[in-house]
């Protein structure tokens, strides 16, 4: 069955811009902190890495990698990469690198295109 999605294409509805000092976090050299934010809820050390729904406002995905020594976030970073079609220096954490709960900066994506990006198979 497909995933029900329809709350993260509403809540990503509009494009957001940052100026570089507002996202903390290390930004690529080519970012210009301009793209969507991206809530996050990640259960490292699954069975598989994916997209598995909804975990309240934010999108849960599955990482197979574990959470050490940044393992994870860099496994996060290229899951999304990877998915939405573009350069792993587009995407990166921008808070929450020790927690579960994590916002992404996705560069170069409107928001729109990265809903239909995430909820393709």
């Amino acid at each position: 069955p497909p995933l029900a999605l329809e709350p993260l294409r509403v809540r990503l509805s509009l494009p957001l811009e940052f100026e570089r000092e507002r996202p903390r976090g290390r930004l690529s050299k080519g970012n210009k902190g301009r793209g969507t934010i991206l809530p996050c809820h990640i259960q490292p050390r699954a069975s598989k890495t994916g997209v598995s729904g909804l975990y309240g406002s934010a999108l849960k995905i599955t990482l197979n990698a574990p959470p050490v020594d940044g393992k994870a976030n860099a496994a996060l970073c290229e899951f999304i990469a990877k998915k939405c079609g573009i350069a792993k220096s587009l995407v990166s954490v921008v808070s929450g690198e020790t927690s579960r709960d994590k916002s992404l900066l996705v560069c170069g994506m409107e928001p729109a295109g990265l809903a239909e990006a995430l909820v393709k198979k």
